[in-house]
């Protein structure tokens, strides 16, 4: 599967990267990471099976001073993360008023990776929502540069209940090392990058998780 379009691909993403940035693509079975999903409980849809085909088994990972951060798609990193099971992605779901996957893992924390119905790719962890970008590769182009939105949110929930609970701000090290507004990469946005309506943005932490020394 490294062979096709879609996986051939990723070079180009991979060399307009900066230094401070390493992508590496590993070898993908679809079919087997598929059933790895379905025994853990968790729905095969169209979404997600295209996405193990175009970013399965894909590590990012990012040089911050004297640390590494990094975030990836392997399937076996994935579903024994922190936060995976399939009653947390319904959670998520129910919360962000949309269907959510779980494509990923990110930082020492491990955080979630939600890829949502719109696109949109978001980390979730004990600190709340992060939104990072409309589209996968916005996304690892965002986080590779510097250029996210680090601010944590809840969503409310679908039936009008008050917010989660866990809105407080991350006691961690400060990140990116940028003042800049976000934007999307021009050349790399796909569907447009409208946030999901019921987010409620909670105060600019400027903080994210922990890099691990």
């Amino acid at each position: 599967m490294n062979g096709t379009p879609e996986r051939r691909a990723l070079q180009e993403l991979r060399d307009a990267l900066p230094e401070s940035a390493t992508l590496e693509v590993n070898h993908l079975d679809v079919d087997e990471a598929c059933q790895r999903y379905t025994e853990d409980g968790y729905e095969v849809t169209d979404q997600l099976r295209e996405f193990l085909e175009r970013y399965g088994e894909l590590a990012l990972v990012l040089k911050f001073q004297n640390s590494e951060m990094e975030l990836t798609t392997s399937v076996e990193r994935t579903l024994g993360s922190a936060h995976a099971t399939p009653r947390n992605v319904r959670i998520f779901s129910k919360e962000l008023g949309q269907p959510v996957l779980l494509v990923g893992t990110a930082f020492v924390t491990e955080e979630a990776v939600l890829l949502a119905e719109n696109d949109d790719v978001l980390f979730v962890g004990d600190a709340g929502y992060q939104r990072i970008a409309n589209g996968f590769e916005n996304a690892i182009h965002a986080l590779a540069t510097g250029d996210w939105d680090t601010r944590f949110f809840s969503a409310s929930v679908v039936s009008g209940g008050p917010p989660p609970p866990w809105t407080t701000r991350h006691n961690a090290l400060r990140w990116p090392p940028t003042t800049r507004k976000p934007s999307a990469p021009g050349p790399l946005r796909k569907r447009g990058d409208a946030p999901l309506r019921t987010y409620l943005m909670h105060g600019d932490t400027g903080s994210a998780p922990r890099a691990r020394g």
